[in-house]
């Protein structure tokens, strides 16, 4: 079970915590013969609350997911939702988790700071494993290139922050190819697959960004230098350019 699951599985506690507490105050005024109106008056807070329940639900399902950006009132939204507790079975439960709520107020992607350090973090592992090899000197700088293939050209890149002519050649060439096979790839758990065009399109908003090589970018796309992965790794449905 996800984690949104999970969440929407408390809030339909909280429907039948609420559908509890209007059945039990509908009884009370029954059994002290009150006013119809208290009783319709009961239903229709209850059912105002049901709508408002619903809305956040709706809007919870909309969090946290790499397209979409966290503003500050969708950040303060989350928490407002997760300040709120109910009643189930005698116990009182929150909304939202700390974890849950750090998670969905995310601003941009999917990751947390601390889990994208980790992530991050392979560049430099790269670096430490690859610097130990034996390498012949025609190929003593495979560890600088391998781990600089997330260095971006305006300096915003990790594990060093290089920018520009800083950066080698050659990791500017990986980087391209990285980001086109992780746009692209079949196997990833956590995504499904760009087609084609989305996967160009986004090369080239990233060579307007400033953080790939423009003319490697170029030379890329122009000449069709992914042709032969594509045909080979691609499925039929992602090719969505003539080839």
């Amino acid at each position: 079970m996800d984690r949104i699951e999970l969440i929407s599985v408390r809030l339909d506690l909280y429907k039948c915590s609420l559908e509890n507490s209007l059945l039990k105050k509908k009884l009370e005024l029954i059994q002290k013969q009150g006013d119809i109106r208290e009783i319709h008056q009961a239903e229709e807070e209850y059912n105002q609350q049901i709508i408002g329940l619903q809305d956040d639900i709706d809007f919870i399902t909309t969090c946290n997911i790499s397209e979409e950006y966290m503003s500050d009132e969708k950040v303060k939204r989350i928490q407002r939702i997760g300040r709120q507790n109910f009643e189930y079975n005698g116990v009182i439960n929150s909304l939202l988790s700390e974890n849950e709520i750090e998670n969905l107020c995310i601003r941009k992607g999917t990751l947390t700071e601390k889990e994208r350090e980790i992530v991050e973090s392979h560049a430099s592992v790269t670096f430490k494993i690859t610097e130990q090899l034996n390498f012949p000197d025609n190929l003593k700088m495979v560890p600088e290139y391998a781990a600089g293939h997330h260095e971006k050209l305006d300096g915003t890149g990790y594990p060093k922050g290089l920018a520009g002519e800083e950066i080698a050649i050659q990791s500017r060439i990986m980087a391209i190819a990285d980001i086109f096979e992780a746009l692209t790839a079949k196997d990833r758990p956590y995504k499904k697959p760009m087609k084609l065009s989305e996967s160009l399109h986004i090369l080239e908003t990233l060579k307007n960004k400033n953080h790939i090589d423009s003319h490697i970018c170029d030379l890329f796309i122009n000449e069709r230098l992914y042709e032969d992965y594509v045909k080979k790794e691609l499925d039929p449905k992602q090719i969505d350019v003539d080839l």
